[in-house]
C-alpha cells in the first residue's frame, strides 16, 4: 500500500510490487488441505460453486504442470479493501513458479 512511504495518502496508489517465488512449492499441513474451501458464485440462482483445495491443486497440477500454485495464491484478491484500488494492487502482485524472476531480479530491495 505505500504507508511507509512519506506520500501516503488512503486514496493514493503508491505501493510498491510483491513478488512471491518459488509458488511450485505450495503445501497445505495436517487436514488443512481437506478443509479449506473456495467459493464463487455465478450470481443465478443455486449458483455457489465450491472447490477444496486440495481437488484445485490436483486440477491445476494436471492442466498447468508447474503452474498450480498461482491459483491459490491469486486468491488473495478477497483481503483487499474493495474499492478502485483494487485491481491496480493485484497488477502489482507477481507470482513465480521458481527461485528465477527474470526480469525483476535485478529490481528487488529484500526487507
Amino acid at each position: 500500500m505505500g504507508k511507509h512511504k512519506s506520500i501516503y495518502g488512503p486514496s493514493v496508489d503508491c505501493g510498491d510490487y510483491v513478488v512471491v517465488t518459488n509458488a511450485g512449492h505450495i503445501n497445505a499441513t495436517g487436514r488443512k488441505a481437506d478443509q479449506i474451501l473456495y467459493r464463487k458464485h455465478t450470481r443465478y440462482p443455486g449458483g455457489l460453486k465450491e472447490i477444496k483445495y486440495k481437488e484445485m491443486m490436483d486440477k491445476k497440477y494436471i492442466i498447468l504442470l508447474s503452474r498450480f500454485g498461482i491459483t491459490v495464491i491469486r486468491k488473495v484478491s478477497g483481503m483487499l479493501p474493495k474499492n478502485k484500488l483494487r485491481e491496480r494492487r493485484l497488477e502489482r502482485l507477481r507470482i513465480f513458479d521458481g527461485p528465477d524472476m527474470s526480469i525483476f531480479q535485478k529490481n528487488i530491495l529484500r526487507r
